[in-house]
């Protein structure tokens, strides 16, 4: 029921993540942490190599809602950068890749209801691919994102069916 790792963890922010999702508990991030940093850790979020992004998303997401607006305008430029991979089409898979989730994104889904009111503004996005990803972010915040139940339900009928699709998973993994 206790985090221990008992390894050398490159990674350690990531498996206690996984290891909270994992056993139900969920750590619940303050509305308001102190924004002094957010822009200079929002710029390491693209730099680096993976480990030290990874830490700096953990980090912002800490943060709480002072990081919010950077992490959804940083979500939406990962999110539009990885549209020609996500879309393209091989023999054996006629629809694409599905899509993968970015760095801010995984922050976002992290901090927890907090991130909520912003993410359901990001399902109006003019882009699907971003409403897609806003609509996995929100599914990945279980329980959390229970406010956001009418907003996914209005993208059912959302012209593309990632969005669709997303939005069916996530008011299932809502709850």
């Amino acid at each position: 029921r206790v985090w221990s790792p008992g390894i050398d963890d490159v990674h350690p922010e990531v498996s206690q993540d996984v290891w909270h999702w994992m056993s139900g508990a969920k750590t619940q991030v303050e509305g308001a942490g102190d924004s002094a940093g957010v822009d200079a850790l929002l710029t390491q979020l693209s730099e680096g190599t993976e480990t030290a992004r990874l830490k700096t998303g953990y980090q912002l997401a800490e943060i709480g809602l002072p990081s919010v607006p950077g992490l959804i305008a940083a979500m939406r430029a990962e999110t539009l950068a990885t549209l020609d991979e996500t879309e393209a089409k091989t023999p054996d898979n006629a629809h694409g890749t599905n899509p993968t989730v970015g760095i801010a994104a995984h922050a976002l889904s992290v901090m927890g209801e907090v991130a909520v009111p912003a993410l359901v503004d990001a399902l109006n996005d003019e882009h699907w691919w971003v409403r897609a990803v806003v609509a996995n972010v929100l599914g990945r915040l279980g329980n959390d994102a229970i406010s956001a139940e009418s907003a996914l339900m209005g993208v059912l009928d959302d012209e593309h069916w990632w969005v669709r699709r997303y939005a069916i998973e996530s008011l299932g993994m809502i709850g």
